[in-house]
C-alpha cells in the first residue's frame, strides 16, 4: 500500500492528532503521515517514524478551510485526508480505501439533501453556476475524509480550494455565512454537485459519527465494526473536565485508549483527573455516580 495520510490542526487539536496517529499505527498503517498546521505543534519534536509536520503559516481562514491547501502544497500521488478528530478503528479500512481510489475519489456521506433544496441553488449562484437541479445529486458529503489520486483529482482539490476563497469571507468559520453554514463542507458540496463523474462514498454504519444519532442509511455494513470514528460537533473528550451524565460514546472510548492508555508513538502531556479516568473506564464508582445524577435529575423534573 502506497497511501499517504494527511491531517490539519491547530494546537488546540493536538490531543486529537495524537489519537489519530496512534490509531493509524496501532491498526497496522506504516506509511507516511503528514500533519499540517498554522503554527509549529507541541508534538512535532517527538521523533516518530514517517510522521512529517508541515507548518503552512498564518492565514486569514479558519483551519478547517485549509484541508485542500495542505494536500495541494505537499502532494502525494495516493492520498487520504482525515480530520484530526477521527480515529481509525479497523485495520483493513485503509487497505480497502487504497483500492477504492483507483475507481474514483472517495468521500464520506453526511446525509441527504434534495436537489431542489434552496441551499444548492444559493451555492450555485454564489459560485457563478446555473440552477441545474434536474441533475444535482441527493447525497451530501462530509469533508472529514477525502481520498484520491493526485494526478487525477488535483483539479477537484483546486476547485474546492478556489470555492472556499471566492465564496467565504475570512475566516469563514462555521455558521458565519447563511448560505455556507458548514463553510468548507458546504463549499465542497457546491463543487461536487457540478462535478462529473461523481465520487465514491463510504457512510454509516461503516462510519460512526458523534452528531448523528439516527440515520436513514442502510444499517448493514461490510466491516465488523465502524471502521472510522468521527467526533463531529463541539464536544471533544479532551475538553471534558467533569464526568457527563451519560456514558462515554464510541469515539470518546477510542480517544482515551489511543491518547491516554496506549499513547504510542505520540505521547501527550495532558493529565486526566481520577474522576474522568473512572468515567472513561466505566468503573463501578463512575456508574454509581452517573446513576445517582440521573435519579436526581428525574426527581427535579417531578
Amino acid at each position: 500500500m502506497s497511501l499517504a495520510l494527511y491531517t490539519f490542526a491547530s494546537e488546540a487539536y493536538v490531543p486529537a492528532v495524537a489519537a489519530l496517529i496512534n490509531s493509524a499505527r496501532q491498526t497496522g498503517f506504516s506509511g507516511p503521515i503528514y500533519v499540517g498546521s498554522p503554527e509549529p505543534l507541541s508534538i512535532a519534536a517527538q521523533a516518530c517514524d514517517h510522521v512529517i509536520f508541515h507548518v503552512l503559516g498564518e492565514s486569514p481562514y479558519w483551519p478547517g478551510n485549509r484541508k485542500a491547501e495542505l494536500v495541494l502544497t505537499h502532494p502525494s500521488e495516493r492520498f487520504a485526508f482525515l480530520d484530526a478528530d477521527m480515529i481509525i478503528n479497523d485495520g483493513t479500512f485503509l487497505q480497502r480505501l487504497d483500492q477504492w481510489i483507483n475507481i474514483a475519489p472517495v468521500f464520506t456521506l453526511e446525509g441527504l439533501l434534495p436537489p431542489i433544496d434552496y441551499r444548492r441553488h444559493m451555492w450555485a449562484k454564489r459560485l457563478g453556476n446555473g440552477s441545474n437541479s434536474d441533475r444535482w445529486p441527493i447525497h451530501y458529503f462530509n469533508s472529514g475524509l477525502f481520498a484520491g489520486r493526485f494526478s487525477r483529482d488535483e483539479p477537484l482539490l483546486q476547485a474546492w480550494d478556489s470555492a472556499i476563497r471566492s465564496a467565504l469571507t475570512p475566516p469563514g468559520d462555521l455558521f458565519s455565512d447563511l448560505d455556507f453554514p458548514m463553510s468548507d463542507q458546504d463549499a465542497l458540496n457546491a463543487v461536487l454537485q457540478e462535478w462529473e463523474p461523481q465520487p465514491i462514498c463510504v457512510g454509516p454504519p461503516d462510519i460512526w459519527v458523534a452528531a448523528t444519532q439516527v440515520n436513514p442509511f442502510l444499517h448493514i455494513g461490510t466491516f465488523k465494526q465502524p471502521a472510522l470514528l468521527h467526533c463531529t460537533g463541539r464536544g471533544k473528550p479532551w475538553l471534558i473536565t467533569k464526568p457527563p451524565t451519560r456514558g462515554p460514546n464510541a469515539y470518546e472510548l477510542a480517544w482515551y485508549k489511543h491518547a491516554v492508555v496506549f499513547p504510542a508513538p505520540v505521547h501527550l502531556r495532558a493529565v486526566v483527573q481520577p474522576l474522568m479516568r473512572n468515567w472513561f473506564e466505566q468503573r463501578p464508582l463512575s456508574r454509581l455516580l452517573l446513576g445517582l445524577k440521573n435519579k436526581w435529575r428525574r426527581l427535579l423534573r417531578t
